[in-house]
């Protein structure tokens, strides 16, 4: 009787737990449901907003172009009324200047109606261009609202914050991606403090070439490149599961492109800098994707069009791009010119003045890392051949000086897309392109080393 009182307990707790279990998985699924329906309204509204900015942005331009061709020709058809000034007309032995009658009424046109047009059409172009900066403005403002909203909306739900933004524990502490044309699908990990790599095969991927990956708060993103039969460029953004070892489809960015270049300065979001495309060209096009909301969104261009420039991110806001390239006319054209974004404003890429230059000449694939709170190092790169030199980039005083004492091992470049730098314990870890081998830097007192791996 006892074991039979027993087990009739035993099967209450159970029918208990089945109902526990039962109402679990209801909230569950609707939990679930509520956040896809949350997050699809979001998209929705950021993406109908994003198209209504661009499709404004583009009228007024539009129209500011249309302006300008009316001002040329305006001024066109009134130069034509002025014939030339050696221009006389003979008559019964007389000779009469043309131009100066020509002279007094184009004075007439000039006071009554060339000034009058002028002035009209240049106050509508001043309008346009107050439209134009407004719109920015609210471009910027929305975006920030669309921001704020989403973490409203995962923030104040412990379910979606516990079970959508929490990913597993990374494995090593950078991303390496070597193109092997005999093993496409394999990345190399590299693990700063047992310098060490270790080496996954993923099958659901062939790497793209000339593609662009970043580290963002312990996840890894790979964005971009081409196709290796037909040179056809991809807009795709995948992000790597180390749990599953497979790459992830996420949202895809609004320009294909390759040789581009990806930056961060924090967890939340991370920018595509510059590029080609097949269609476009050089591209000085800049779009920022936000982590958490798997969303991009197009951002300010940066002053010159090129691909792989350096980027370095700084104090937690800015970031400079330095150097870059384009391939004209049957040669490739380096540039020497640095470039700051400040990310807390989303304004306009500024293209910084070198007010001291010393030493600094134009180059691709140079490395990029901040020092302290006002210097940059910036070292190795190519321009004809590569080179072994370290610039200190001064951001206050706008100051380039080469650092005679501080060279690297050996002469090296060192591409950004490739996600090949890392910081620790303030020691660089960087690996130069077409290669394994770690370059090493104690960055309180400059000191470069180079460490041979076998992979």
């Amino acid at each position: 009787d006892q074991y039979r009182g027993n087990l009739q307990e035993l099967l209450k707790i159970a029918d208990g737990l089945d109902v526990v279990e039962k109402n679990l998985n209801g909230f569950l699924n609707s939990e679930i449901g509520v956040y896809k329906e949350l997050r699809f309204k979001v998209n929705k509204f950021f993406n109908n907003v994003l198209s209504e900015l661009e499709f404004n942005v583009q009228r007024y331009r539009e129209n500011i172009g249309e302006l300008r061709d009316r001002v040329r020709l305006e001024e066109s058809a009134l130069m034509r009324i002025r014939p030339s000034h050696n221009a006389t007309m003979q008559h019964t032995g007389l000779n009469v200047d043309l131009s100066q009658i020509v002279d007094k009424n184009l004075d007439d046109i000039s006071a009554e109606e060339k000034d009058s047009r002028l002035q009209k059409l240049k106050h509508e172009a001043t309008m346009l261009s107050h439209q134009l900066q407004k719109l920015k403005a609210a471009e910027n403002q929305r975006a920030n609202d669309v921001t704020k909203l989403c973490d409203n909306l995962v923030n104040g739900n412990v379910f979606f914050n516990n079970m959508f933004k929490q990913k597993p524990p990374i494995k090593s502490d950078m991303m390496f991606l070597k193109l092997d044309r005999n093993s496409p699908y394999d990345i190399y990990l590299f693990n700063a403090q047992s310098l060490s790599y270790s080496k996954i095969h993923i099958a659901n991927l062939q790497i793209p070439p000339d593609s662009a990956a970043i580290a963002v708060a312990g996840r890894y993103f790979l964005c971009g490149g081409r196709s290796a039969s037909n040179q056809l460029q991809y807009n795709t953004t995948f992000e790597l599961d180390l749990t599953e070892n497979t790459w992830i489809n996420n949202a895809n960015m609004k320009h294909p492109k390759r040789n581009h270049s990806l930056a961060s300065v924090n967890s939340k979001a991370f920018y595509s800098i510059c590029g080609f495309n097949q269609k476009l060209g050089y591209l000085s096009i800049c779009e920022k994707y936000w982590v958490e909301y798997d969303t991009w969104a197009l951002s300010s261009n940066t002053q010159e069009k090129k691909q792989d420039p350096s980027v370095c991110a700084f104090g937690g806001r800015w970031i400079y791009i330095f150097g870059g390239g384009v391939y004209e006319s049957g040669e490739w054209k380096y540039t020497g010119s640095v470039e700051v974004f400040d990310t807390t404003k989303e304004s306009d890429w500024i293209k910084v003045v070198i007010a001291e230059n010393k030493g600094w000449t134009p180059r691709i694939f140079t490395g990029a890392v901040q020092v302290d709170g006002t210097n940059i190092l910036v070292f190795g790169g190519y321009n004809e051949t590569q080179t072994s030199q370290c610039f200190k980039f001064n951001v206050s005083a706008r100051s380039v000086t080469e650092q005679r004492d501080v060279l690297l091992p050996r002469p090296a470049s060192f591409i950004s897309r490739n996600s090949t730098q890392y910081v620790m314990d303030s020691v660089l870890y960087v690996i130069a392109a077409g290669g394994f081998d770690v370059y090493v830097c104690d960055l309180q007192a400059l000191k470069w080393r180079l460490v041979s791996i076998r992979k």
